[in-house]
């Protein structure tokens, strides 16, 4: 294995994911370990670890927002709440739902 192989594997599964109508599969994970010469077991953690993956096909569209510590102080809280109002939704569910720390403060 390359030592920058393992830097590849998040940035391949953010480029399968929009490639693969928004999720990620067993087998793609297995095409992605292939290419970069690392562990099936490896690509396949990244993916249900992260909360940006979908590693089943979604039915609509989907919100996650995230709960870590700086977007809770960023008022993640009230956002969350204004969009389950406007969507007319009890409680979170497949379409609006919370995350942990998913790095998108970063880009």
């Amino acid at each position: 294995m390359h030592e920058d192989s393992a830097s590849l594997i998040l940035p391949l599964l953010h480029l399968a994911q929009s490639k693969n109508g928004g999720w990620i599969s067993r087998e793609i994970c297995q095409i992605i370990a292939g290419i970069l010469h690392v562990s099936d077991y490896q690509v396949m953690e990244m993916a249900h670890f992260n909360d940006c993956f979908f590693t089943q096909p979604k039915d609509a569209a989907s919100i996650k927002l995230c709960f870590g510590p700086s977007c809770s102080l960023a008022g993640n809280r009230e956002y969350f709440e204004k969009l389950k109002d406007q969507m007319k939704l009890e409680e979170e569910g497949p379409w609006l739902s919370q995350g942990t720390c998913m790095g998108l403060c970063f880009q």
